[in-house]
């Protein structure tokens, strides 16, 4: 038979011992002692036959006696007034307002709320970086710097920011935009390269957000190309007095609805922000950066129906609007979200645009 103090002859080290009855201790010696339990298995709490292990008393884990498959109706009581006292006395205390001296709060909606197409081809001018490399030398000798323009479009899945990009050839990954014409102004130019990019062709599209202008807000952040190389810098070196290209990214307020038609030899990635932070190897230098420039900025996230389902703490919220979690898989109006735990992983080379 089995004992508290060891094992019988017949049975090996890891034989379950059988705890006695439980006593009912005083009310300070029964705290004390729950304090020395450590779970094992255990299910969702309050429920019965809760296995336990007392590493306390026994010592080694490996030899320590596992409590029988048993209700503990004081055990279960005790956990349950607990738990339940602990939820009503512990609910999140809202802060104070902390949005002082911050740009005007960004409402980002989903990315349900839009469509999005195919159009023709659009080839890249370079078949390699070389090529553009002296075609970015042969502007400048004609047209001086160049100037450069992508936007950052930003919507949310899941209550999260997204960031529109390109992915071409399965190589590297872009934001809309390009290069400007010399001759053009720099937001005019900026839309017609969107619209380039993304707007859809003829009559492809009808309806709410086909033909809607593009918004360009805030400048974002600078790139310098100092020489005719790859490389480019979020600041200007001292000793380079005339850069050879400045590249500008804006921040591009995506309205309520809205048509995009992509390039067919061209993928549109909806990119979290989880996933570019310091992922240099994957994006490169400008695109991981961009969780950083999006920092300065109070989010507010809305679901197809303007409803405001979530939004940065601290950040006042919107008359009779309180924030709540979208319900994203079962049957139960009272679920939460899961985060991204479902979103899948990037797939194809690494890469990043030069």
């Amino acid at each position: 038979m089995f004992s508290r103090e060891g094992r019988s002859d017949a049975e090996p080290s890891s034989a379950i011992i059988a705890d006695p009855p439980p006593r009912a201790p005083a009310a300070l010696d029964y705290v004390s002692s729950i304090r020395l339990l450590q779970p094992v298995n255990s299910r969702r709490i309050g429920f019965p036959c809760v296995h336990h292990v007392n590493h306390h008393r026994d010592g080694d884990p490996k030899l320590a006696p596992v409590r029988p498959a048993t209700d503990l109706p004081h055990y279960r009581f005790f956990l349950h007034a607990f738990t339940t006292d602990h939820v009503l006395n512990n609910s999140p205390i809202i802060p104070k307002d902390f949005s002082a001296q911050q740009p005007k709060t960004i409402r980002l909606y989903p990315l349900s709320n839009y469509t999005f197409g195919t159009k023709e081809t659009q080839p890249e001018e370079d078949p390699s970086v070389l090529a553009r490399l002296k075609r970015l030398e042969e502007h400048y000798d004609l047209h001086g710097m160049r100037r450069t323009c992508e936007g950052v479009l930003v919507c949310h899945e899941h209550n999260h920011p997204h960031v529109l990009m390109l992915q071409i050839a399965n190589a590297f990954f872009k934001l809309p935009g390009d290069y400007l014409n010399f001759e053009d102004d720099e937001v005019e130019g900026f839309k017609k390269r969107l619209n380039e990019r993304l707007a859809p062709v003829g009559s492809q599209f009808s309806g709410e957000g086909v033909n809607e202008d593009w918004e360009i807000g805030d400048t974002l952040a600078q790139w310098w190309r100092p020489n005719f190389e790859t490389f480019m810098y979020p600041f200007l070196p001292g000793h380079v007095t005339r850069p050879k290209e400045c590249k500008k990214l804006y921040f591009i307020q995506l309205p309520k609805k809205k048509v995009l038609s992509v390039p067919k030899n061209m993928k549109l990635l909806a990119v979290p922000l989880f996933e570019l932070y310091d992922n240099t190897a994957r994006y490169g230098p400008q695109l991981s950066a961009i969780p950083h420039l999006l920092s300065r900025y109070n989010f507010e996230f809305v679901d197809e129906n303007d409803n405001v389902v979530a939004a940065t703490p601290g950040t006042p919220l919107p008359d009779h609007q309180i924030p709540r979690t979208k319900v994203l898989a079962g049957d139960s109006g009272d679920g939460q979200d899961e985060g991204m735990t479902d979103y899948p992983s990037g797939e194809g080379e690494n890469g990043a645009s030069a």
